[in-house]
């Protein structure tokens, strides 16, 4: 299976996922859109178009992804790498780029322990 494969079904698995939760929330009178970030490429492109195109090993009946962006029920939306706090997950990143993610994802660090944090006693022999 090529890379945009995998991105495509990463794709169909978001877009059950949401569909599944925009009709709970329809169910309780909130009416949301369907947004899909993704930074994989090959797969968003296979999402956007209509038919198999080059891609040989996808069952035709996973195309009804397709459909749903046609018809603007999903929007696929690109995310660029430098905005992208999964990256720090998936691969190696500087000190400087994990800081700038964990602040996207509002997480704090603490160079210090924190003063409600049970303090270790030190064993003497």
């Amino acid at each position: 299976m090529s890379s945009g494969e995998s991105e495509f079904y990463a794709l169909i698995s978001a877009a059950c996922e949401a569909l599944g939760e925009q009709t709970m929330l329809a169910g309780l009178g909130v009416s949301v859109p369907t947004r899909i970030h993704m930074d994989a490429t090959a797969g968003a492109s296979i999402g956007s178009r209509q038919g198999l195109g080059k891609v040989k090993h996808l069952h035709k009946d996973l195309l009804w992804v397709q459909q749903k962006v046609m018809n603007k029920e999903i929007s696929i939306v690109k995310v660029h790498t430098s905005v992208n706090p999964s990256d720090i997950l998936t691969k190696a990143v500087d000190s400087a780029t994990m800081s700038r993610m964990l602040a996207l994802l509002r997480v704090r660090t603490a160079s210090a322990p924190h003063e409600q944090q049970p303090q270790q006693q030190q064993q003497w022999d």
